[in-house]
């Protein structure tokens, strides 16, 4: 077979490394963007209704999107003594953009979808990305 120890024994000899996929072949995804990450910036509005002072909130944020299979990482970026929790707002998952209508087919965010500037909504949640 391919991966016999008598063909393994043989290729080392030759100086051959049996692959499952040939050279010429391009990398499968998961091999050629692994560990690659992209670190956007961002940040989302709350309203604020106990207090007469401020109007709205601003939660930094931290996206991470992650090029290998497309999942996407938002933690909440800490603020020293604001007293509003913070961590992690989404694991590691892929995200499914909000429908237009009911009918449409819903479809995952991608990379083209985080530019600055850009409004992103994740679970009812504005997220607007402020830079990368």
């Amino acid at each position: 077979g391919r991966y016999s120890f008598h063909r393994k024994k043989m290729e080392r000899e030759k100086g051959n490394i049996a692959l499952p996929f040939c050279p010429s072949s391009p990398l499968p995804a998961f091999l050629e963007h692994d560990r690659r990450v992209l670190l956007f910036n961002a940040y989302y509005e709350e309203d604020v209704l106990q207090s007469a002072i401020e109007k709205k909130r601003v939660h930094p944020c931290e996206v991470y999107f992650f090029v290998e299979d497309g999942t996407i990482e938002i933690i909440q970026t800490k603020q020293e003594s604001s007293g509003v929790p913070h961590g992690v707002y989404l694991r590691r998952s892929k995200v499914i953009k909000p429908r237009k209508t009911r009918y449409e087919p819903g479809c995952y965010y991608e990379i083209d979808d985080l530019k600055i500037g850009n409004d992103v909504i994740i679970y009812s949640r504005k997220f607007r990305i402020a830079s990368c």
